[in-house]
């Protein structure tokens, strides 16, 4: 106990610097043998053996007598070719373009039809353009029209709607994101950026697949001095959005490899205090950019009681500390949010610790569902990578990185 309230007096005192390991992690997490940590070239595959190397490394044991828990789920591929002109201008994908996840595979050569206005429902489009072919045309819409969230409800279901008879073109203003997508169309849908769009005859040829695919939660723990009295839990997903065909990937360096760095900091810190009655689990989540799958389904599978976790901390997106850091469901669990506060007000890591209500948007969210009292964590700023290939490792503040792990470190020793 000695040892441990030493530690936590020399902290604030510490002269912060960027570590070694976190600089080599995620720059591995984010590299292009990792294909961008999704469903193409195993990229998901090869970054949980990665992790779980980094876990024994550190000493940290399996939870059962492997770190792996392995799952599956189905998911829509794009292993191969990817192309798209226009007017035989080659457009540069996740840059100028993306095709939306849903889209099967496919070889097109048609002719723009163009509607640019706001609608309510699908038939205003068709009959407003009466000489709209489906076996000629590709449908030209414009995001931008679509503002409130009831509007872009009409906009995906019209969407999805006209992709059954025909392929479809959104504009968007700027360099379009990617997601992930279970199912298929059938036919492709494109998001462009407008600025490089123009009339004419469109070319594009796609490769899709849908996968079953095989995925792996990497589970890790510190263990407690003898039968441990309770359960502080980290979790990260480190799975990302893969390649968008073979030339295009999505290193994911933000969302979510600065997390998976944070956990792992986190963790090489907390080995080296001195063992108590606390147990302390790491988590890093397959199969979060497809709906939570991964977080989901330790819930359902858990490898120990949830009822034992005291709290849970899910760390995703974390490459804008400089600016704050939000805590979902900070407004419902108020003496942990206040602890977190007035922690970082000593250590003066960030300069704001902002809160919000519950949210379905990352791995916190099952286990906040089944009880477990948790945060999801993520920093501030203005987040303008997400979802694109420009989401690099050198955008990430290293020394900042390892400035919220020390906070993480004394957060959770004082609940």
């Amino acid at each position: 106990m000695r040892k441990l309230l030493l530690f936590l007096f020399v902290l604030p005192f510490c002269v912060w610097a960027q570590h070694p390991d976190d600089v080599r992690i995620i720059n591995q997490l984010c590299s292009q043998e990792f294909s961008g940590r999704g469903y193409v070239n195993s990229g998901d595959s090869l970054a949980a053996e990665y992790i779980a190397l980094e876990f024994k490394k550190l000493g940290l044991r399996p939870q059962k007598r492997s770190f792996f828990q392995g799952f599956g789920f189905r998911v829509n591929a794009f292993p191969g070719k990817l192309s798209f002109s226009i007017n035989g201008n080659l457009l540069i994908p996740g840059k100028d373009y993306v095709v939306n996840p849903s889209s099967p595979s496919a070889k097109l050569d048609r002719e723009t039809m163009v509607f640019l206005d706001k609608f309510s429902r699908v038939e205003d489009v068709v009959e407003a353009l009466p000489q709209l072919d489906p076996a000629k045309h590709i449908i030209v819409l414009d995001k931008s029209k679509f503002i409130s969230r009831d509007d872009q409800i009409v906009l995906r279901a019209s969407i999805a709607k006209l992709s059954e008879v025909m392929p479809v073109i959104l504009l968007n203003e700027g360099t379009p994101i990617w997601h992930v997508s279970q199912n298929q169309w059938n036919f492709p849908v494109f998001e462009v950026d407008k600025t490089v769009f123009q009339e004419g005859v469109i070319k594009a040829e796609i490769e899709a697949k849908i996968i079953n695919h095989s995925a792996r939660n990497v589970v890790a723990r510190i263990k407690s001095k003898g039968k441990p009295r309770r359960r502080i839990v980290f979790t990260a997903h480190y799975d990302h959005l893969g390649r968008m065909g073979q030339n295009t990937f999505y290193p994911g360096a933000n969302d979510n490899a600065s997390g998976v760095t944070l956990m792992i900091a986190i963790a090489r810190k907390i080995r080296k205090l001195p063992r108590s009655s606390t147990e302390y689990v790491f988590i890093a989540f397959a199969g979060e950019e497809v709906g939570l799958l991964g977080s989901k389904f330790f819930v359902q599978n858990p490898m120990f009681d949830l009822k034992s976790i005291r709290f849970l901390v899910n760390l995703d997106i974390f490459g804008g500390a400089q600016h704050s850091i939000t805590a979902v469901n900070g407004t419902i669990y108020h003496e942990e949010f206040e602890c977190l506060v007035n922690t970082n007000k000593e250590m003066n890591v960030t300069p704001e610790i902002k809160s919000r209500g519950e949210s379905a948007n990352s791995d916190h969210h099952y286990f906040h569902a089944a009880g477990v009292r948790s945060f999801f964590l993520y920093s501030g700023g203005n987040n303008k990578h997400y979802h694109v290939p420009t989401d690099e490792a050198q955008d990430v503040d290293m020394i900042l990185v390892d400035k919220c792990a020390d906070l993480m470190v004394r957060f959770v020793g004082r609940l």
